[in-house]
């Protein structure tokens, strides 16, 4: 499956097999000291969450080689799911930075806990907690 035809809503699912090559060789590289997580990441099948963009730091550092031409060139692209290990972000922060461009409220996430991936390098943020339903819509507003 090709990057633009992935357009899972919450709780649907995929295999690693339909991610595009170069996120597949990153999951890897990522696993590959952590056996049991290797082992399983070929044959599991990861649930896609929706996580609220909100509960991202409001800037994520585009400061790598790609920067932010390669964050505006993802605006209105069909994208694959950003990594994470519990609340930690391992992978996406260009698809963040789009998203929020786009004006989306949510992004797909994979959760390499799933395969029993303990995180053990740094992640590039830690997201925040959900608010309550009513402390977003104030903030929501505030922020208008």
């Amino acid at each position: 499956m090709k990057p633009s035809e992935i357009k899972q809503a919450a709780n649907t699912e995929i295999k690693i097999s339909s991610l595009p090559e170069d996120l597949q060789q990153l999951l890897t590289d990522i696993l590959f000291d952590n056996a049991t997580a290797y082992a399983r990441l070929s044959v599991h099948t990861f649930t896609i969450k929706l996580i609220e963009l909100s509960r991202f730091p409001a800037e994520i550092p585009l400061d790598d080689c790609r920067g932010k031409r390669h964050a505006q060139e993802m605006i209105n692209c069909d994208l694959p799911p950003i990594i994470l290990c519990g609340n930690q972000l391992l992978d996406g922060r260009h698809r963040i930075w789009a998203a929020r461009r786009e004006g989306k409220k949510t992004i797909q996430a994979i959760d390499l806990r799933e395969i029993g991936f303990q995180r053990s390098l740094s992640p590039v943020c830690t997201l925040r907690k959900s608010q309550p339903k009513s402390r977003r819509e104030e903030t929501q507003h505030e922020t208008q």
